[in-house]
């Protein structure tokens, strides 16, 4: 979501440093919320939290899981957005409405690629319901092949490339960052 982000923002100059501070504020958050969350109940959390709440009746509990699922929803789409941008790219071509397909009014673009959202939604739903009994070692698997190498690893040695060696000590910190991130990546494969 980086991308279509900093597209739309008034001060490109200014992205990056407000981009880092919005970073840094929900990863301190996440991690204030995983390290109070594990002090107050330890390692007896199931892999999915809201099975660990205890709550005195069950349709406050039914009624925390449906609006869990009803936030899953909706925030879908957006989690699935750059990845749907590039795979139109390469089905349709160019991705901006002003560029339609020759010979094909905008309408017709326009349901071709809805279909072709709704097919990739549909694939992943049938992934889901294929994998549901192992549907943690999936995610595991996801996470440590594609989550921590595009985190850590694709833009340390994006980074390191487009410097080179010339500056030796950003070179150095890339290099050294990317290595971490495969050995985190590593790790969590094991």
């Amino acid at each position: 979501l980086v991308l279509p982000l900093y597209e739309v923002y008034d001060h490109p100059q200014q992205f990056g440093s407000v981009f880092g501070i919005c970073i840094a504020i929900a990863t301190g958050i996440f991690f204030a919320t995983g390290l109070l969350g594990y002090l107050t109940y330890g390692p007896r959390v199931d892999t999915i939290v809201l099975l660990s709440i205890a709550v005195p009746d069950p349709k406050v509990g039914s009624l925390t899981e449906v609006l869990y699922c009803i936030a899953l929803l909706c925030t879908f789409p957006f989690q699935l957005l750059p990845a749907t941008r590039i795979l139109e790219r390469k089905m349709f071509g160019s991705n901006h409405s002003s560029k339609q397909l020759v010979g094909q009014p905008p309408q017709r673009e326009a349901v071709l690629r809805s279909s072709f959202r709704t097919c990739v939604v549909v694939a992943l739903a049938l992934c889901a319901f294929a994998l549901e009994s192992h549907f943690e070692h999936f995610v595991s698997l996801v996470g440590a092949l594609c989550c921590i190498p595009l985190a850590f690893v694709y833009p340390c040695f994006a980074h390191a490339a487009i410097v080179g060696p010339e500056d030796k000590w950003v070179f150095f910190r890339d290099c050294l960052m990317g290595t971490v991130g495969l050995g985190l990546a590593v790790f969590s494969w094991a």
